[in-house]
């Protein structure tokens, strides 16, 4: 997936509702979350998802 369809996507997540992004680190979290999208995307040979709060929190981090 493009960088700027993984922005697009962050964006109408956020439009949506679905996610809320709020004060002076806003814009940075919309970022680590386009950046995370574009990550699961790149690795879809993983067939189970890891829904491990501590591993999430890392790749959000990244």
């Amino acid at each position: 997936m493009p960088s700027d369809l993984s922005f697009i996507l962050a964006k109408e997540l956020i439009r949506s509702g679905s996610i809320r992004l709020s004060g002076s680190t806003a814009k940075g979290q919309a970022g680590e979350l386009a950046v995370f999208i574009r990550t699961l995307h790149q690795k879809p040979e993983e067939s189970e998802p890891n829904t491990d709060n501590e591993y999430l929190i890392g790749l959000l981090s990244k």
